[in-house]
């Protein structure tokens, strides 16, 4: 998953299309989407975590990619911060992807660092 201004975007390579795009965000499935291997692409319309599983035509599976959302105004007071994230580290500094019930710190490429848990 990589993330284009205010997109989220996916390209799948390798395996056998037609692929189907399965993408969740902060409030379960949100798109199972089929093509044949052009660009997924998806305006999430609020923060949280996003996450992408891809299946080709022989029911091949994907890695699990992610993707954290924190951009999307929530009121008419929040600008729109297109914050794109450096890396994603656990509490003792090691580089991590997103876990869930853990501290991870949000490394931003304009400097910001934001602390997040997600308890499920």
């Amino acid at each position: 998953l990589t993330i284009v201004g205010s997109d989220i975007q996916s390209l799948a390579l390798n395996g056998i299309p037609p692929y189907t795009y399965d993408l969740y965000g902060p409030m379960g499935l949100i798109s199972s989407i089929q093509n044949n291997g052009s660009i997924f692409q998806f305006t999430p319309q609020i923060n949280g975590v996003y996450y992408l599983i891809v299946t080709d035509d022989l029911n091949c599976i994907s890695d699990t990619a992610f993707a954290y959302i924190d951009f999307v105004a929530t009121s008419i007071h929040d600008h729109n911060n297109q914050n794109e994230i450096y890396k994603i580290v656990d509490v003792l500094g090691r580089e991590t992807y997103f876990l869930e019930n853990r501290v991870l710190f949000y490394i931003h490429k304009h400097g910001s660092v934001h602390r997040h848990i997600v308890v499920e």
